[in-house]
């Protein structure tokens, strides 16, 4: 099975992409935005760490098409997407949210219980105003390692998203992505909701740049 762009998102879902540092999880979203202006569309994207990247990448016909609002606190974060994004959407007519990272500042608020329940009301909010409107939603999030029981000694082998369980939840599609060698990167679709056969799914993409030059064809996950 061939995956495309379109199997990772769709209207009225909520699409989490999660990987380590430099996976490519920025550039599959901007790709996403493209492919959207490109078909007369609108993007609305929520930058918590790296704006810069988006105008690098981005010429300015497309840029003028997807309206970038930079976010450095997490309260602020809270308050835009649990009480202006929703009418952001339906006034603005965008035909994509993009919010890179959500979890990116919830690691320096001070209460850890207190953020866990802002995030869990966060992605409730994003699943809501996705199926309202019908658009597609996708969140980006960072990652933490994770130690194998049967060898407590390597660190970093493996890793899961943070707040994986809450992500999960309230994900339609959940991808993974993972750094393979050189410029090229791992996808993998864990969860989806909308067609069940995509999961345990996986194919590569390559990064130009900045820039996702091509999916490949799709390999097992298992293999």
């Amino acid at each position: 099975m061939l995956i495309k762009f379109t199997d990772i998102y769709a209207p009225g879902a909520l699409t989490v992409i999660y990987g380590p540092f430099s996976s490519g999880k920025t550039s599959l979203s901007l790709r996403i935005a493209c492919n959207t202006v490109l078909a007369k569309g609108k993007a609305f994207f929520i930058s918590t760490e790296n704006e810069l990247f988006v105008e690098r990448i981005l010429d300015d016909r497309i840029l003028e098409k997807i309206d970038v609002v930079v976010v450095r606190d997490y309260k602020q974060q809270h308050y835009i997407i649990t009480r202006r994004l929703e009418p952001i959407i339906s006034h603005g007519n965008y035909d994509l949210v993009i919010v890179d990272s959500i979890t990116g500042l919830m690691r320096a608020w001070d209460s850890i219980e207190e953020a866990v329940n802002m995030i869990n009301m966060q992605l409730a909010c994003l699943l809501y105003a996705a199926r309202k409107h019908k658009v597609p939603i996708i969140v980006t999030g960072q990652v933490r390692a994770v130690i194998p029981e049967e060898s407590m000694e390597q660190v970093g082998e493996d890793f899961e998203a943070t707040a994986r369980s809450i992500l999960e939840y309230w994900a339609t599609i959940m991808i993974r992505l993972e750094v393979i060698g050189g410029s090229y990167r791992k996808l993998i679709i864990e969860k989806h909701a909308l067609n069940s056969k995509l999961e345990n799914i996986s194919t590569r993409f390559k990064l130009v740049e900045g820039t996702i030059v091509e999916l490949t064809p799709s390999i097992n996950h298992n293999t």
